[in-house]
Parts: structure tokens; C-alpha cells; sequence
């Protein structure tokens, strides 16, 4: 649905275009795959490990799913880096965790119907607050997640 060069407005826009035209559960899903696709990128370019390591069998993100996970990645491989937790980046993230995904859980496993306009469009807009916190976090330590990260062939820190 998204590609990597689209900006963060286009990205914005088309969600917030699914809110407007009443479909609220896919602009649940999409924000909420934007939220991850961003929080991937995000790990991966501020992580400390080989670049190789997270998306291979077995690797970093090998059973990753949920934010509890996520904030565990992020604990082990940004925090040491950047010295932040995720929660301190993305400041929203107990309505994340108690709100807006467990709306996402939902509508992906079919347990709900599609949900009120007001009460979507408020879980999606904290969908899109935090993707863009943690756009606008990675941006401040040089890390562009929108171009190609770069490759990392020993862990952060190892001498060259």
C-alpha cells in the first residue's frame, strides 16, 4: 500500500483519505502497518547489530509481532545507542498500547466490526502521531528511514 519514497504527508494523507470516506477499519490497518513499517526501520537504522541480522531466519525480528515485543527489540538494540527508551520517544505510547492496537488486534483477527468514525479516527490519528515522533526521532540522530539505510557490517561500537 505504501512505498518507501512516499513521503510522510502522502502517507498521512491516504490514511486520513480512508478515515474520510467511512473506512474506518482499513485506515486502522493502514496506520497501523505504516506504525510498524516505521518502527522497523526506525530499529534497524539506530540498532547496534549488522544490518544482516534482523530480517534473516532466526534474526532480530524473527517472532517480533505486538509492542511488547517491539519495545523489547528497541530496549536491546536502540536504547544502548541512543540511550532513550521506545516509550520515551513515542509519547503517546499507553494509548498505543491500550487503545489503538488492541483496535488493530481486533479488526486483523476478525473478533470486531469496523468501529465508530470518532472512535477510529481518534485510534488512527495515534497511529500516525507516533510513526511520525519516531520519523521525526531517527531524523535527529541522522537516520533517514526513508532512504536506504545504510548497511552496518560489525555491531556499533566494534572497531573498524
Amino acid at each position: 500500500m505504501f512505498l518507501v519514497n512516499d513521503s510522510v504527508e502522502d502517507r498521512r494523507h491516504k490514511i486520513i483519505g480512508f478515515v474520510d470516506n467511512g473506512e474506518i477499519a482499513i485506515a486502522v490497518l493502514l496506520a497501523a502497518a505504516n506504525f510498524e513499517w516505521t518502527l522497523r526501520r526506525c530499529i534497524i537504522g539506530l540498532g547496534i547489530s549488522k544490518t544482516s541480522d534482523f530480517n534473516k531466519k532466526n534474526g532480530i525480528f524473527d517472532g517480533c509481532h505486538g509492542l511488547k515485543d517491539y519495545k523489547k527489540v528497541w530496549k536491546k538494540e536502540v536504547t544502548p545507542f541512543v540511550e532513550q527508551t521506545l516509550p520515551e520517544v513515542i509519547l503517546n505510547w499507553q494509548y498505543l498500547k491500550e487503545k489503538a492496537f488492541p483496535l488493530r488486534h481486533k479488526l486483523i483477527h476478525g473478533v470486531e466490526g469496523p468501529p465508530g468514525v470518532g472512535y477510529g479516527r481518534e485510534r488512527v490519528l495515534g497511529l500516525i502521531n507516533a510513526s511520525e515522533a519516531l520519523i521525526e526521532y531517527a531524523s535527529s540522530k541522522d537516520v533517514n528511514i526513508f532512504d536506504r539505510i545504510k548497511a552496518r557490517r560489525k555491531e556499533r561500537g566494534s572497531l573498524a
